[in-house]
């Protein structure tokens, strides 16, 4: 009887250590299964969305700060002034033939006067009509074929009058007579004038070397 109690007890610790050792590893099984438990905190939480706020404002301070400090570059910088409009220019005036030739005629009596009004100066008007002769007779020998009709000399001016057969014989007086006259400022050759006998005419106007024209400021 007692070996029959002793296998009945021992069968039943032997199935209680099964069953427990059963339910402990369905307990592990299901602790494996689950999802993980979140390890955070309310207080974790809290201190991490006030490090996020803080951030936020640090972030959002340093940007005003960029801002001030490019304003305050640019308003130091020194401002250039606008180039300086430049005055519009002049408009050509218009070609006036009226007033040309009251211009043109204005200049020759200035001249004309002067021929009839002003004073001779002996020696340099003397030497300077034997210096014209000289030039034309030099031009003569060069081909030219015009002589000396008149040559009288004043003070600032001197007229010589040429003649020639042709009025195509006194065409290039400039070229033939200008490079043998010195002491002249300036020579006014007129356009040749034929005679009733065909011969032609010129007159020249030749003006002082440091003296003022009649005609000065008309033209």
């Amino acid at each position: 009887m007692r070996r029959v109690t002793v296998i009945v007890v021992f069968a039943t610790v032997v199935s209680i250590v099964a069953f427990g050792s059963y339910w402990l590893g369905q307990v592990r099984a299901s602790n494996m299964l689950a999802p993980p438990r979140s390890t955070d905190t309310p207080a974790s939480t809290a201190r991490l969305d006030g490090d996020e706020k803080l951030t936020r404002a640090v972030g959002g301070l340093e940007r005003r700060m960029a801002a001030m400090e490019l304003r305050q570059a640019f308003e130091a910088a020194p401002q250039q002034e606008p180039p300086a409009s430049r005055p519009p220019a002049s408009e050509p005036q218009a070609f006036d033939p009226a007033k040309e030739a009251e211009k043109r005629l204005a200049s020759a009596n200035a001249i004309e006067s002067t021929l009839k009004t002003e004073p001779r100066d002996k020696s340099w008007a003397s030497s300077t009509e034997g210096e014209l002769q000289t030039a034309v007779d030099t031009a003569i020998k060069d081909g030219a074929r015009f002589s000396t009709k008149t040559v009288k000399c004043l003070t600032s001016i001197c007229e010589m009058v040429l003649f020639a057969p042709t009025p195509d014989d006194l065409g290039a007086i400039d070229l033939q007579l200008g490079p043998h006259i010195t002491g002249m400022g300036s020579i006014d050759i007129a356009p040749p004038q034929t005679g009733a006998d065909g011969r032609a005419t010129v007159t020249c106007r030749l003006f002082r070397q440091g003296y003022p024209r009649p005609d000065q400021g008309i033209l």
